[in-house]
C-alpha cells in the first residue's frame, strides 16, 4: 500500500469543503508559503509545491472524486489491516496465555516432584539410619518386635531364623561399611 498525501490536510480544510473554501485556503497558503516572502527558503518552496499539487487535484471535480475514492479505499484497507492486526495480536496473546498455562502446570508438577522425591529421600535416609545403622542386638529386637503380632507357636519356630536373619543383616551392614570405607580411602588418596 502506497502512502498518499492528504490534500485536505495540506490545504487545512475539511473533506466536505466546497470550491470557494478550497480557493480561499489555497490563496491564504500561497501568501503564507510564497518563496519571495520567506527569503526563498527550501522549506517554503516545498510547501508551495504541495499546496499547488493539492489545489490542482481538489479544484478539479473529476480528479477530486477519484482522489476521494482512492482515499476511502486506502482508509478501508488500512482499517481492515488494523482489524487483522488486532485479531493477530489477540491470537498471539491467547497463544502466549496457553503456553504460560502449560509452562506453569509443568513447573508446578516439577516442583511437586522435587518435593516428593526430596521427602522420599529423607524417609529412606531416616529408615536407613533407624533400621540399618543400629547394632546387632538392636536389629534382633527390631526383627522380634515385628513378630509380636504373630501367634506364639510361629514365634517359637521363627526365632532361630530371626537370629540368623539378624546375623546376616548385621554382616551385610559391616561389609557395606567396609566397602564404603575402602572407597573413601581410595578416592581421597588418589586426589
Amino acid at each position: 500500500m502506497t502512502t498518499q498525501k492528504n490534500y485536505y490536510r495540506i490545504l487545512e480544510i475539511p473533506t466536505q469543503a466546497n470550491d470557494e473554501q478550497i480557493k480561499l485556503a489555497y490563496r491564504r497558503l500561497v501568501k503564507k508559503w510564497h518563496p519571495d516572502l520567506n527569503n526563498n527558503s527550501l522549506e517554503s518552496q516545498e510547501k508551495l509545491k504541495e499546496v499547488n499539487e493539492a489545489y490542482e487535484i481538489l479544484s478539479d471535480p473529476t480528479a477530486r472524486t477519484i482522489y476521494n475514492q482512492t482515499i476511502a479505499a486506502n482508509m478501508s484497507a488500512s482499517s481492515s489491516e488494523r482489524v487483522k492486526t488486532e485479531t493477530e495480536k489477540r491470537q498471539e496473546q491467547e497463544q502466549k496465555a496457553r503456553q504460560d498455562r502449560v509452562k506453569n502446570r509443568y513447573e508446578k508438577r516439577e516442583t511437586e516432584a522435587k518435593v516428593y522425591y526430596s521427602e522420599f529421600e529423607r524417609i529412606l535416609e531416616q529408615y536407613k539410619n533407624d533400621r540399618c545403622d543400629s547394632g546387632f542386638f538392636d536389629k534382633l529386637n527390631i526383627l522380634f518386635s515385628d513378630m509380636k503380632t504373630q501367634p506364639g507357636l510361629i514365634r517359637a519356630y521363627a526365632a532361630p531364623m530371626l537370629v540368623f536373619a539378624a546375623i546376616f543383616w548385621h554382616g551385610c551392614d559391616l561389609v557395606s561399611r567396609g566397602i564404603e570405607y575402602v572407597i573413601k580411602a581410595f578416592t581421597t588418596s588418589t586426589n
